[in-house]
């Protein structure tokens, strides 16, 4: 809504698709569909047929969670062809790509602007995060291109503290997500995401804000 430009959210997870579940799709596969194909069968077309215009405004591919689908990560020219038709077809492209770094997102990142990197407050998290903040920088992925957000999904005393996120990390923090466990719930439950669920609600203005650093140029 804020960028009024087509948006497509791709869940490059097959085997380990979650989006579609927590949109009421009960059996996503457009993903694993264009996967199975020809490479040079994923045309602008076939992309098209499989895309999913979700009333929030935006379109998506979504992935199965059937984990026998997970052998299509090695699809790599698949997923290389996949980027571009989508990177043709919207003004901005979002992709799940996981955790860490596996063969698939060490080939796809060249062809990403940025990245958003989410860590949560727990020391073992932070020093993983740490680690793939270094990897990534060596991949040309540095501060001006990296986007660090802090999810806390648990109301806790026991957390690392901003400020030693930071510094630890070396990175500040573009958004914070607090805890909303109940609105997170309820909006899970009824198949909507939360800013939809409860659009004035604060975790709904720090996503807003995440999409504003997202809609400044790359530095």
């Amino acid at each position: 809504a804020k960028s009024n430009r087509k948006v497509t959210l791709a869940e490059y997870r097959p085997g380990m698709g979650s989006l579609g579940l927590a949109l009421g799709y009960l059996h996503p596969s457009g993903l694993n569909n264009l996967l199975e194909k020809k490479a040079p069968e994923i045309t602008q077309a076939a992309v098209e047929s499989h895309l999913i215009a979700h009333n929030s405004g935006i379109h998506l591919l979504l992935s199965s969670y059937e984990p026998s689908d997970a052998k299509l990560t090695t699809n790599i020219e698949h997923f290389q062809a996949l980027t571009r038709l989508l990177s043709f077809l919207s003004q901005y492209l979002v992709i799940d790509l996981g955790p860490g770094i596996p063969p698939l997102t060490d080939k796809l990142i060249s062809l990403c602007d940025e990245l958003v990197v989410v860590v949560e407050p727990h020391p073992h998290n932070l020093t993983q995060t740490k680690a793939l903040l270094k990897a990534l920088s060596t991949r040309g992925f540095g501060q001006g291109r990296v986007r660090v957000v802090l999810v806390n999904r648990n109301r806790s005393d026991i957390q690392v503290p901003i400020t030693k996120i930071q510094d630890d990390l070396g990175y500040q923090l573009a958004v914070v997500i607090t805890p909303a466990p109940e609105i997170t719930l309820q909006a899970d439950l009824r198949n909507v995401p939360v800013v939809v669920y409860q659009p004035e609600s604060l975790t709904t203005q720090q996503f807003s804000r995440l999409v504003d650093f997202i809609l400044q140029p790359v530095r």
